[in-house]
């Protein structure tokens, strides 16, 4: 069985894509809030999967079925299921498995934790979709759906490559659709406005981006409620175990930044930049560098090799001119992950402690005003339609990283 998973994880096809919808985790998880607190002082597991075994129990409760587990098999199940959702919540809507497919990787993980008769025509059945969501440029669902076979390590560094110059030729080569041309003026008009009103402007600058250029914004966030509920839940474990259980929950997801109370956008981009990490972010840079490199042709971003290098060589890494022959080295020779190779090369080149910034409440409020000023720049024309990291955009400001055209900078946040 495996064999065979590994045989057809090796192309990909290109029908179309499904609807997006919303996601319903965090439901399931407080529902089963209660059960699962009375079961805590008795229960050997950990909180999280303790909880999402609970979740499953109500989903089960609610209608889903799960015929052919025994109870191994239902708490394996439990965590691989719950662990796709968390990762699918996350992602903004229109980006998410839609309602309609999500029962697909569920079939399969039911019949691989079950009973594995039915393995092999799930196998295929989720195999096919993965391949319609690579060819529809699903890339998200994708990178999500493939963690779900064992693979042979050189399968997983394929699919993974594959994905990622995929990714960044969406990001940064697609073109605005000529069937939907700006309006220029309403936008000029509403950017305006929202420049004479700099406390809540950056916001309104956005949702006219939103208005009349299609780009959406979103902030990886947690919805204070949540935080509050789940704390309060979190008191009664141990220290170390509230920690760790806080980390995860509740779920950071991608919110439109409309969502977001004005005046509480700060307060979520605090919080966002402890919970990213800089060294992921870099991370991101340095990665669409290296494909900019090894894109065939002229791309039009050549420049944003010697602007990120250079930004590199004076803030934190002096040698940074090695950094991307040193991961295509790591990638080509020591046949490593993009990932692991570009994380090992940037502990390597960059001094321990450079990135440990502490971004105060006032230094993101500048951020953001620079970055609403800066939207002044932005041509509509050459902006793709499609979803945005707004902190993404921030924290290229508080590092200092600025691209001398503002519309390629937004590009580089583009989620897809």
């Amino acid at each position: 069985m495996v064999q065979m998973l590994r045989r057809l994880l090796k192309t990909f096809g290109k029908p179309a894509g499904d609807p997006p919808r919303r996601n319903r985790l965090d439901a399931m998880l407080e529902g089963a809030r209660e059960p699962w607190l009375a079961e805590l002082p008795k229960s050997t597991l950990a909180p999280l999967p303790l909880l999402y075994r609970h979740a499953v129990r109500k989903e089960l409760a609610d209608g889903a079925s799960a015929e052919g587990l025994d109870e191994a098999g239902f708490d394996r199940f439990a965590d691989a299921w719950c662990a796709l959702l968390a990762e699918n919540a996350r992602l903004p809507e229109s980006l998410q498995i839609p309602e309609a497919s999500i029962q697909l990787p569920r079939n399969l993980l039911l019949a691989y934790f079950g009973d594995q008769s039915a393995l092999a025509r799930e196998a295929q059945i989720m195999l096919r979709y993965v391949e319609a969501q690579f060819g529809a440029g699903s890339y998200a669902q994708v990178e999500i759906l493939l963690r779900l076979f064992e693979t042979e390590a050189i399968t997983q560094r394929n699919n993974e490559r594959n994905i990622f110059f995929e990714r960044c030729n969406k990001k940064l080569l697609s073109n605005r659709p000529k069937s939907s041309p700006p309006r220029l003026e309403p936008w000029q008009a509403a950017l305006s406005d929202s420049l004479k009103r700099p406390g809540e402007g950056l916001p309104a600058a956005l949702a006219a981006l939103a208005d009349h250029a299609g780009a959406r914004f979103h902030l990886l966030s947690q919805d204070p409620q949540q935080v509050e509920l789940w704390t309060t839940a979190a008191a009664r474990l141990s220290g170390e175990q509230r920690a760790e259980f806080l980390q995860t929950m509740p779920g950071w997801r991608f919110r439109p930044v409309d969502d977001l109370v004005a005046v509480d956008l700060t307060a979520h981009l605090v919080r966002m930049t402890l919970f990213v990490g800089i060294e992921n972010h870099l991370r991101q840079l340095v990665m669409a560098c290296y494909f900019i490199a090894l894109a065939t042709g002229r791309t039009g971003h050549e420049a944003m090799i010697a602007e990120t290098l250079r930004w590199l060589r004076s803030s934190m890494a002096p040698e940074a001119n090695r950094i991307l022959s040193e991961i295509h080295r790591r990638c080509s020779v020591n046949d490593e992950g993009l990932v692991d190779a570009s994380n090992a090369v940037l502990n390597e080149f960059i001094p321990a402690g450079a990135l440990q910034s502490a971004f105060s409440e006032t230094r993101i409020r500048d951020a953001c005003a620079i970055v609403h000023r800066r939207l002044a720049q932005v041509q509509i024309v050459q902006l793709p339609e499609g979803e945005y990291d707004l902190g993404g955009i921030i924290l290229d400001e508080l590092l200092g990283f600025r691209r001398a055209d503002m519309t390629d900078q937004l590009k580089l946040h583009r989620l897809v």
